[in-house]
């Protein structure tokens, strides 16, 4: 049995602590936490251990589950009676633990430092941990109003420029927020603020108004705190961190004038440094040394490659083009998958530029290198005296980094030909994404000389099809299968015919992704965003260290099934373009399944519930007949579509069929439909008039990687659906509470809808994903 990361995650962790419990309680005082006293049996009952940082690890059979943690055991878990514990936030992460976290209220107020969070499945608790401010006052009443409290806030900064004074920063949130009556003026909330202090106490906190304050002159973001019953400043924090990016412009090599980001230095230097603020450390790029001995100085030891102005215009092209074109590869997969640094935690890259070899001549080639601590190496040389800080080629070396931090493919045979054609792939759709052009140009290195073609690897000597029937195609035992050996430079060896056999995986992204016409073997394209999801889900969810290409046929086909569906029209072009290449063969199955809820209720009125036909594109559906009393419609591509807009009082189990033909193939599906009384009208009583129902809520709409999505108390449980306009599932997300943060990350910009299926409604709405 597959045992999850998450539980093998506790497993482990639980053993730790519980090993080390009688040296941390050596050196630890035993907690005033409630939860944590030993004499507090109760709680130990439900635990394997406890921990004195705050850490408990439920037993299996306690059965908790998350709604009735803090009021089954709020005076356990050291909760008063004015004492509240809100969830704020819910997920799911990609092992199906769920996670809980709520905030801590004191009489309504919100208390800084109080949070707490489960861990585990709805119906069974496996982790809790975090901090309970116990034994807290306040005064019933609050004496000093917000005005005044403002008021006294504005007065201790002094004189300003606030960003609510300026009518260009208020259009600009107004516009962001899509509301027009957005305002930077601030508004108070009243908190227990904790005023500081080694340990969260009771003592260390008072009733407070805080304000988020936002100034233009000085330039600053600052929550200020004033006392509610005193009226005195408490204290001033700032949100802002300070590593703060510049955004300058430089004449990169091939792409005109461009902007990237950069970091100023104040005095001595005064000056802009090709260094950025993104993940944990930054992109940070110099220009490769080495010292007398010929070795590569370290890091710290080689100057930055610096500028008096954030206009470099052409100054060290070479070092600032390579800086821009990894701000590229960062901003690519973080906009399309989500995944900030090549490990997706954010880690950092350091780029050298003009690398060269040990006599100082430059290298003709680029290089990824896994560094030992917040930071991996990117090494990038010249070729025929042209610099390779290329997009491509920087996106080809930072997707080797993603390689090694997931599948870490072995770098020869095909396993190595893999990884080669997946840095390939994703260096094409880099400099697609950096050049902001309508479909890639297919070529890697064509700036300084082609060097390979996703269209026509054989035109540069890449394998085409896979196996001894392609010309380049290099078996094992034959000359180019050497690795390097002694003094050989690693430059000079293909591990095996590495870039040369890459060429079949390159060719088959490019059928999947824009087509072909071929009599024997057609693929029909599904485009350049579906292509690279499933590529993309392929490397960092199938590929291992040794897989060949039929598992990487096997693992795309896999992605292809878990992100549009077994019957989908773009697993049948997964396979016909595998075999296009000569990896197994083309589709010859025709695939049909319904989709839709399996249950119903007689009640819907001004609603409609939707299924599908999921087949192959161009397939005609002919739907088998229903029930004389129900109205119904049928739309889309070949009538793929059917709409239920009313099916009468008949209670049952009913049969929901469809014939699929294409090409002269027949495939039948069948669905078992319930339609249930459910309840005369909808949970919550809602009235006659539809209109005057509770509405869900989309903000901000336009929104970028993730939404927030509020459901009235009918609408949920429900499933989240992101449709485009085409009416084909794009994303879906099951919500468990009234508020539910929608991941948008991996969906295209553009306009969609927001479906949310519960199951007696279904209700839709339009949003909009920005770039």
């Amino acid at each position: 049995m597959r045992i999850s990361s998450f539980r093998k995650y506790l497993l482990g962790f639980g053993l730790c602590l519980f090993v080390g419990l009688p040296g941390l309680q050596a050196q630890y005082p035993e907690s005033t936490q409630t939860s944590l006293l030993t004499s507090n049996q109760t709680i130990r009952a439900l635990c394997d251990w406890v921990s004195p940082y705050g850490w408990l690890k439920l037993k299996p059979e306690s059965k908790i589950r998350p709604e009735a943690f803090f009021t089954n055991y709020a005076r356990d878990m050291g909760l008063g009676p004015y004492d509240q514990m809100k969830l704020e936030d819910h997920w799911v992460d990609g092992s199906g633990t769920h996670h809980w976290r709520y905030q801590q209220y004191h009489r309504g107020l919100l208390v800084e430092g109080g949070e707490y969070s489960l861990h585990g499945q709805p119906d069974q608790l496996a982790l809790a941990h975090g901090k309970i401010i116990e034994g807290l006052t306040t005064p019933t009443a609050i004496r000093l109003s917000e005005a005044e409290a403002l008021r006294r806030a504005l007065a201790s900064l002094g004189e300003r420029q606030y960003a609510w004074e300026s009518p260009e920063w208020e259009m600009a949130l107004q516009a962001d927020q899509n509301d027009p009556a957005a305002t930077h003026y601030p508004r108070g909330q009243l908190t227990m603020a904790f005023i500081g202090g080694s340990q969260l106490s009771a003592s260390q906190y008072r009733p407070a108004w805080a304000f988020r304050i936002r100034s233009l002159v000085p330039d600053a973001l600052e929550t200020v705190y004033i006392d509610a019953e005193t009226g005195a400043l408490q204290l001033v924090r700032s949100p802002q961190r300070h590593c703060q990016s510049h955004t300058g412009t430089a004449h990169t090599l091939h792409h005109a004038y461009r902007s990237l980001e950069l970091r100023r230095r104040g005095a001595p230097f005064s000056d802009y440094i090709l260094r950025d603020c993104r993940g944990l450390t930054g992109l940070h790029t110099k220009k490769h040394q080495r010292n007398s001995f010929g070795a590569t100085r370290g890091w710290g030891w080689i100057p930055q490659v610096s500028y008096a102005s954030s206009s470099w215009q052409d100054h060290e092209r070479d070092a600032s083009t390579a800086h821009w074109a990894a701000q590229q590869a960062w901003d690519y997969f973080a906009a399309t998958f989500g995944r900030e640094g090549t490990d997706g935690q954010g880690r950092g890259l350091r780029i050298f530029t003009n690398w060269t070899d040990e006599n100082g001549s430059p290298i003709p080639d680029a290089m990824f290198e896994p560094g030992s601590g917040q930071a991996d190496y990117l090494y990038l040389g010249r070729l025929e005296g042209q610099s390779l800080a290329l997009p491509e080629v920087v996106g080809h070396e930072y997707t080797h980094g993603i390689v090694a931090a997931t599948a870490g493919l072995a770098y020869e045979y095909e396993s190595g030909a893999l990884e080669e054609s997946f840095a390939d792939i994703f260096g094409i759709l880099i400099e697609q994404y950096a050049e902001q052009a309508a479909t890639p140009d297919w070529l890697i290195g064509e700036d300084v000389t082609v060097l390979r073609s996703l269209v026509e690897p054989g035109a540069y000597g890449q394998a085409t099809t896979y196996g001894n029937q392609d010309p380049f195609w290099v078996p094992p035992g034959t000359h180019s299968c050497q690795e390097s050996t002694g003094n050989q430079s690693p430059h000079h060896s293909d591990f095996c015919g590495l870039h040369i056999n890459s060429g079949v995986q390159n060719h088959w992204f490019y059928l999947l992704a824009m087509g072909h016409e071929d009599e024997d073997r057609p693929v029909l394209g599904i485009g350049l965003e579906a292509a690279a999801r499933i590529t993309y889900r392929n490397l960092t969810v199938y590929m291992q260290s040794r897989s060949n290409y039929q598992d990487a046929r096997l693992g795309a086909i896999q992605a292809a099934i878990d992100l549009y569906g077994a019957c989908s029209n773009e697993v049948a072009q997964v396979k016909n373009a595998w075999a296009a290449v000569g990896v197994g063969l083309p589709n010859d199955q025709l695939c049909a399944e319904i989709e839709g809820p399996s249950s119903i209720c007689t009640y819907f009125p001004d609603m409609s519930y939707s299924f599908r036909v999921q087949s192959l594109e161009g397939a005609t559906i002919l739907w088998d007949p229903l029930p004389d009393e129900w109205v119904y419609s049928f739309s889309g591509t070949g009538n793929e579509w059917l709409t239920l807009s009313y099916v009468g009082d008949t209670l049952g189990s009913f049969d929901l069929g469809a014939t699929v033909s294409y090409g002269g193939l027949t495939q039948r599906s069948l669905m078992t439909l319930k339609v249930e009384a459910c309840t005369d009208t909808p949970p919550d009583q809602p009235p006659a008039n539809r209109s005057e129902y509770p509405q869900f809520s989309l903000f901000p709409n336009p929104a970028r990687g993730r939404i927030m999505v509020r459901l009235p108390r009918r609408l949920y449980p429900a499933t989240l659906d992101v449709l485009d306009l085409q009416g084909r599932l794009v994303h879906s997300e099951d919500a468990l509470s009234a508020s539910h943060r929608l991941s948008l990350l991996g969906i295209a910009p553009g306009y969609y809808l927001l479906r949310v299926r519960t199951d007696y409604s279904v209700e839709v709405k339009p949003f909009e994903v920005l770039d």
